[in-house]
């Protein structure tokens, strides 16, 4: 029943008006005119009702079109408070509670007369603020960040070169000649999980390297992202409950993609998204042709 209300009734119903009215004009007026003459006003007729019909449709699909324009719009924003909000949960307030705890310490050990300890913790807090600060910064630059939205592998570059510059740990790049072509939803979110996953390197893995990879498996069937690093690891279970990581999930689930966090057997982490392709025609080739991309290694 919902369907139904949802149907473009005039649309269905005006073709159906239109030739019904045909015939009867060319049965009730026409029937003693000339033949030519009778056509000539029948097919007048058909091409008035015609363009009648065809200015309602476009402005039904104006407005369908403006609709949907306005849900993705909201749905955008919607996506981009929570993003938002994982950023803040897993860097601000982490580091607010950190710091709340250190004052506190202070505080307490200046009441029992040690003050050098507490002047310890009170550096501990200082050091705190730098990080927030730093970390904020960041955070403001990545939402402000347009780079999703250029070709993919500029992109993973700009972002192997941020990450380096903000965090001095050393990162490989393996990127192929040339990929298969990609929705603009497909690269945003190829780009954003990426970006997160470098971010949970630099604030949590302790690492010394780091390596980002996209590749193409399966005879070109899948297409694969990994992010590894050689840090402490996480608890591939325990980890999946972070803001961040809910976050990437989202996103890899949204282009028909699937995540996994892995702890490779030599120790670190792996973050790996596997983005299924469409299947290749006889020529080799899929719907998607292969693009290449300038700057690939």
């Amino acid at each position: 029943m919902q369907r139904l209300k949802q149907v473009p009734w005039p649309l269905v119903i005006l073709p159906a008006l239109l030739v019904g009215g045909f015939e009867f004009a060319r049965h009730t007026f026409f029937d003693a005119t000339p033949e030519a003459v009778g056509n000539l006003a029948v097919a007048g007729m058909a091409a008035a009702g015609s363009l009648v019909y065809y200015l309602y449709a476009l402005s039904v699909i104006e407005r369908l079109s403006r609709d949907l324009h306005e849900e993705k719009a909201q749905k955008a924003l919607m996506d981009q408070r929570e993003r938002i909000a994982g950023q803040l949960h897993d860097s601000l307030a982490q580091t607010l509670f950190f710091l709340n705890a250190e004052l506190d310490r202070a505080i307490a050990l200046l009441g029992e007369g040690k003050p050098e300890e507490a002047l310890h913790h009170l550096r501990e807090a200082k050091d705190g603020v730098g990080f927030a600060y730093q970390d904020l910064r960041e955070t403001i630059e990545a939402l402000r960040s347009t780079e999703w939205n250029k070709p993919l592998v500029p992109a993973l570059k700009n972002l192997a070169a941020n990450f380096y510059r903000q965090s001095g740990i050393e990162i490989e790049l393996h990127l192929p000649g040339e990929l298969p072509e990609l929705t603009q939803a497909e690269r945003a979110a190829i780009f954003r999980i990426a970006q997160e996953a470098l971010t949970n390197v630099r604030k949590h893995a302790r690492a010394g390297k780091a390596a980002l990879s996209v590749s193409l498996q399966e005879g070109g069937r899948l297409l694969e992202v990994v992010v590894r690093d050689d840090g402490t690891g996480f608890d591939p279970e325990a980890v999946k409950a972070g803001i961040g990581l809910s976050e990437m999930e989202r996103l890899a689930r949204e282009i028909g993609g699937r995540l996994a966090f892995e702890r490779p057997p030599g120790g670190g982490a792996l973050v790996r998204l596997g983005l299924p392709l469409p299947p290749r025609g006889e020529n080799g080739k899929g719907s998607r042709a292969p693009l290449p991309l300038d700057g690939a290694e």
